[in-house]
């Protein structure tokens, strides 16, 4: 009988979460090279402006960043290297498989 409560008490605490949970995210993808040698940069930081949207990417300058909604652009930028804007807006592709 105790676990029953305990499980009626977990399901009823999950069902009074708001939605806003279940919401898509959008998932960004990609690495950060420098323009001129295509080398990529290490730990560089990818983020939206004007948010506290962000990520850090890796040792290979590879990042994945997922945002709550639309956005129409990404930042990007790390030490030594100024930092860099693109926009994204229709840029979906399909996974591959």
């Amino acid at each position: 009988m105790k676990r029953f409560i305990l499980l009626l008490i977990f399901g009823l605490g999950l069902l009074a979460q708001p939605t806003a949970g279940l919401a898509q995210r959008i998932l960004f993808s990609g690495q950060i090279t420098e323009a001129a040698t295509g080398q990529p940069v290490p730990f560089a930081s990818v983020f939206v402006k004007g948010s506290s949207v962000g990520t850090t990417a890796d040792d290979q300058g590879r990042y994945q960043l997922s945002v709550p909604q639309p956005i129409d652009s990404l930042s990007a930028s790390a030490m030594g290297y100024r930092a860099k804007s693109r926009a994204v807006g229709g840029r979906f592709s399909k996974p591959s498989t």
